[in-house]
């Protein structure tokens, strides 16, 4: 059997979807909440001992800060294509573009 054709000028929708693991975004909070716990601790050891930790605890918190921004906030676990949007988010953070606004040709 033949399928008609579309009309000219209609668009067919397609949906591609890129997708972690289900636990990802649970992970990464629990993560970083458990690295900033410890922070806490590393910069109040670090305050009532000696120089050592001191820098230690200023390392620690510069790497969480520096991770925490990457995986927290641009690192995508969700992107998804549907018809002309694009869909994505972070664990903390959520948007939508226009393929077109994104300076990729529709065809």
């Amino acid at each position: 059997m033949v399928e008609p054709a579309e009309p000219p000028g209609t668009r067919v929708e397609v949906m591609v979807r890129y997708r972690m693991y289900a636990f990802y975004r649970a992970q990464i909070l629990a993560m970083f909440g458990l690295f900033a716990v410890m922070a806490v601790g590393f910069v109040t050891a670090a305050v009532m001992s000696n120089a050592p930790l001191l820098v230690f605890a200023a390392l620690w918190v510069a790497a969480l800060l520096w991770n925490g921004y990457w995986f927290l906030l641009r690192l995508v676990y969700d992107l998804e294509l549907d018809g002309d949007v694009i869909r994505w988010r972070t664990p903390l953070r959520s948007g939508t573009i226009a393929v077109v606004a994104a300076g990729v040709a529709v065809v």
